[in-house]
């Protein structure tokens, strides 16, 4: 059988974590930040999860209220310090929320009970490979063979940078993806979470500061 598709409507750096998260249900993913393509993308046959963040506007609920609960489980992504609301998006007829931000392992296993209620159940495989390295939802992760234990915080943020490996994510998004992480915390202490990062991840990995923000790049040995 074909692997159930995800259709994730949201920006770019959520998106990508969201993908990342969902390798581990073995899930592919389409991601867009605009609700015509999301819709154009459901046409998909496989398509059976459409995720979406509640920022995106009343257009992405409108979307939501629309589909078809006997194909489609649904998924709203809320940021209730952004004014989002849980209660707003049950209403626009998502099964289930996730507040931002969360932890990779309750977005991978709600991802599958979703997909067990229309019955195509998928199992949660607790590793997943990243660059050098094997990220793993109980926090802690593998790097050549050794295992490096991690904060959930930590762990969060690696999965954050590690998803749009390469590319920096902003101060902004840091903060608001990552679990754990203080919103109105100074710089300094962000800076400092950063490079305990970076610390335990060793010289494999690369963690460091750009004018556009934190970049995690892997480093060939």
């Amino acid at each position: 059988m074909p692997k159930p598709l995800a259709v994730v409507l949201a920006r770019r750096t959520l998106a990508s974590l969201v993908e990342l998260v969902l390798r581990h249900c073995d899930i592919e993913t389409a991601s867009t930040p605009s609700v015509p393509a999301a819709r154009a993308l459901l046409d998909d046959p496989n398509a059976a999860l459409l995720i979406v963040d509640s920022a995106v506007g009343p257009a992405a609920a409108e979307l939501v209220r629309r589909l078809r609960p006997e194909r489609f489980g649904t998924m709203a992504l809320v940021d209730l310090e952004a004014g989002g609301s849980s209660s707003a998006a049950f209403t626009s007829g998502a099964d289930d929320v996730l507040r931002l931000p969360f932890t990779p392992d309750e977005l991978a296993i709600r991802a599958a009970v979703l997909l067990g209620r229309l019955g195509r159940p998928t199992k949660v495989a607790r590793t997943g490979a990243l660059a050098h390295a094997a990220l793993n939802l109980d926090e802690h992760v593998s790097i050549d063979a050794t295992r490096v234990a991690l904060t959930p915080s930590l762990n969060s943020l690696l999965y954050v940078l590690g998803a749009n490996i390469g590319r920096p994510v902003t101060l902004g998004d840091v903060r608001r993806l990552t679990w754990g992480m203080d919103r109105e915390g100074n710089a300094a202490l962000l800076g400092r979470t950063v490079a305990e990062l970076g610390r335990r991840l060793g010289p494999r990995f690369n963690v460091r500061g750009t004018r556009a923000g934190i970049v995690l790049s892997s480093v060939v040995a």
